[in-house]
């Protein structure tokens, strides 16, 4: 899980946002998260017990997130060999599927090898 959320969160692009949303070389949409604050976290409870404390998160200036988790498809567009995981411990098998057994390393290439950027 930590894989898909670093592949997500690595599509930030610092440059100030074109428009509300756009889409990469690969097809993924892109949105802006605009700059202010919000709650981050909970009280801890239940099954949400390491999400806590509960903190206010400021953000300074807006950013380009992907809308939805990096996809097998996607993913192997920039790593054909990464096919060789699918279904290992039956676990995402389909081109849809969102990629995982990828380390931060691998994220950072992924999103580092994009020809499409901001101006």
């Amino acid at each position: 899980m930590l894989a898909i959320f670093l592949l997500s969160l690595l599509a930030i692009v610092d440059q100030p946002p074109v428009s509300a949303s756009d889409t990469n070389t690969l097809g993924m949409t892109l949105v802006t998260v605009p700059a202010g604050e919000f709650i981050m976290g909970s009280a801890g409870y239940g099954e949400n017990f390491d999400e806590s404390p509960a903190h206010r998160v400021f953000i300074t200036k807006p950013f380009r997130m992907a809308a939805t988790e990096v996809t097998n498809a996607q993913y192997e567009q920039f790593d054909p060999t990464h096919r060789a995981l699918r279904g290992k411990n039956g676990f995402s098998n389909a081109d849809n599927e969102a990629v995982i057994f990828v380390n931060y390393e691998q994220a950072t290439a992924f999103w580092q090898s994009f020809s499409y950027r901001y101006t």
